[in-house]
């Protein structure tokens, strides 16, 4: 709280590397998803859920980042913007889960799940003035870096439809390549100090021999 510059930075940094690790690992389960409940003949009864899926990923990347924020509310004494927004997402979801569910079914769900999700983007926008803290810019290079593994991936479905354990190995190597090459390309100083930061010794010491 007596040095803003500081918690500025903590932010800054929590939120580029939550969202650099989170939203490829969510890209990557929802292009995959598909091809692994084809390969294993059981779970073929879950693609209906493969829409529903999407809209809750999508969810899950932007709860990512908004967690820590209202975590930094909190730190800093600003309780009471926490619980208004708490308030304002409890009522959201009273109003769209129901009505959406009874309208679309499961598929509705998602959609209200994704829909009060939505609403963390006043979080940000919060954040921004109290904190000066642009969480779009750095949640930017993330994003693009997961559309774009999507939009590969999207290729490999259209050609290679019936082929779903070449596709799902085809959409792994791409999508760690690509996703790497525009990490590093874009983000190389962020990159290289997380990889200055990583405690290798303690690591070393917590794995299995």
């Amino acid at each position: 709280q007596d040095d803003p510059h500081t918690l500025k930075r903590s932010i800054e940094k929590s939120i580029f590397f939550i969202a650099l690790l989170v939203f490829p690992m969510l890209a990557g389960i929802a292009i995959i998803s598909s091809d692994f409940m084809h390969i294993i003949p059981k779970y073929t009864k879950w693609l209906p859920a493969i829409i529903p899926l999407y809209f809750i990923a999508f969810n899950a990347a932007i709860a990512s980042v908004t967690t820590p924020l209202t975590n930094a509310f909190n730190a800093v004494g600003k309780i009471s913007i926490t619980t208004k927004l708490m308030i304002m997402w409890t009522v959201l979801t009273w109003i769209f889960y129901p009505l959406l569910s009874l309208k679309f079914g499961y598929i509705g769900t998602a959609i209200a799940t994704l829909t009060v999700g939505l609403s963390s983007f006043i979080v940000w926008i919060i954040a921004s003035k109290i904190f000066s803290v642009n969480v779009f810019k750095l949640v930017l290079h993330p994003f693009l870096a997961s559309i774009l593994i999507i939009i590969f991936s999207s290729f490999y479905t259209l050609f290679l439809s019936d082929q779903y354990l070449f596709s799902l190995i085809l959409k792994v190597i791409t999508s760690v390549l690509i996703y790497s090459a525009y990490s590093f390309f874009f983000c190389k100083t962020e990159v290289y100090w997380l990889i200055r930061h990583i405690p290798w010794k303690r690591l070393k010491n917590i794995l299995p021999q």
